[in-house]
């Protein structure tokens, strides 16, 4: 009989993702793929995204948007409705409707337990009984507690309790997120530092790294022909939250352009960020939103990936950029897994922008150390593919690990 899993994901947008977002789609492609009846269940309602495909055995659970217009169009009629018959009864129930239906589209209007407790109530208003329920992000592990399934899985993408800063309930999302790790669900970590920062916490996570798409991500033939002394470096722009150390990179690149006169620095980043292309402290070449393969394309364009941040969980970026031939500057926490210094990767100290500046003139400057850290990374990123991902989260799955 055909194992039914449920993934709980949060809402995901139509066109954009993060990396975490990502790799938890790859695996319910791989499971379905497997054979196995996959659904994922955004915690509250979306559209179905453009960039997850349509293949047999993987359901989204999605709203089309003209369904919702329509629905928004109804409640409002009924509302008009019961007011111009006076129908008391009627009428709350309208607006007890429209209500819901209106919060479910601006959920972070709401206080923050009525907050969790609508992401509670439209999980379980779809849920199945399941031989599995993986929750994916610290708001669904709660529902993933309260889930018909028989097994009940917390497959981490990051520490999310760093993160509260930047979320609407703040302090509440800290504590919510420290509360999350001890549901007694079991627990899978998608990082070595990451399984440490949960053993620290009393628990016995399983390891499962993600992996890279291949079919994006891959080195040119030939290197690219430059001028002698221009040199391209590529970042990922954080989507403004600090912690991925957009500020402290952009001074870097400034210190280096300095201690580099006699080459041509060229920063590209692809993503939002925390500056202006134009700014103050370091301009750079803004690529905006890619998609995968463009984002491959942009990277086999480049000669450095330069990344700073503060803490990381097994990041896609680095190890697609060392999948494209480049050589990588990164901070450690949470690239264990892959970068080694100047072995893979050139290992600079996060909030350090000297320590981050040293790595890009030691790069710029010195041609063999960048080719050897390229060949090596390139070496290295082969080692992560989806196929072995997959597979290990299934032996996860069927309790062979």
């Amino acid at each position: 009989m055909t194992k039914k899993i449920d993934i709980l994901v949060p809402p995901l947008d139509p066109i954009q993702f993060s990396g975490g977002s990502w790799c938890v789609i790859q695996y319910a492609i791989g499971l379905a793929k497997a054979g196995y009846d996959v659904r994922v269940i955004p915690m509250l309602p979306c559209v179905y995204p453009e960039w997850i495909p349509k293949i047999e055995g993987l359901s989204f659970i999605a709203e089309e948007e003209n369904t919702l217009k329509i629905r928004r169009r109804s409640v409002l009629f009924n509302i008009a409705k019961a007011m111009l018959k006076r129908r008391r009864g009627k009428f709350i129930e309208a607006v007890s409707t429209f209500s819901l239906k209106f919060l479910k589209k601006v959920p972070h209007l709401l206080p923050f337990e009525f907050y969790r407790a609508n992401v509670l109530f439209y999980i379980r208003s779809q849920a199945r009984e399941a031989d599995i329920v993986i929750a994916t992000y610290f708001e669904t592990a709660l529902a993933a507690r309260f889930y018909p399934a028989k097994r009940k899985l917390y497959f981490c993408q990051h520490l999310e309790s760093l993160f509260y800063k930047e979320l609407p309930h703040n302090d509440l999302s800290r504590v919510d997120a420290e509360v999350s790790y001890h549901l007694g669900l079991e627990v899978i970590a998608n990082s070595s530092w990451l399984c440490g920062q949960l053993v620290n916490r009393g628990l016995q996570p399983k390891l499962c790294c993600n992996a890279i798409n291949k079919e994006f991500f891959w080195p040119l033939s030939t290197p690219i022909h430059r001028k002698n002394n221009e040199v391209v470096l590529i970042s990922y722009g954080g989507r403004n939250v600090e912690w991925k150390g957009f500020l402290e990179m952009a001074r870097a690149v400034a210190i280096a352009r300095l201690a580099c006169p006699n080459y041509q620095i060229i920063w590209r980043v692809y993503g939002s960020a925390s500056l202006p292309s134009k700014n103050d402290i370091a301009n750079y070449e803004s690529l905006g939103f890619l998609q995968q393969a463009q984002l491959g394309e942009a990277y086999r364009d480049a000669d450095i990936l330069l990344s700073a941040s503060w803490y990381e969980s097994f990041p896609l970026f680095p190890l697609e950029a060392m999948s494209c031939g480049l050589a990588v500057i990164s901070t450690q926490l949470g690239t264990e897994d892959y970068c080694r210094h100047l072995e893979t990767a050139y290992i600079v100290e996060p909030h350090n922008e000297q320590s981050i500046a040293d790595g890009i003139i030691a790069l710029v400057q010195q041609r063999e150390l960048r080719n050897h850290i390229a060949s090596t990374g390139l070496v290295e990123s082969t080692k992560f593919d989806w196929l072995s991902s997959v597979e290990r989260m299934k032996n996860i799955i069927e309790g062979f690990e």
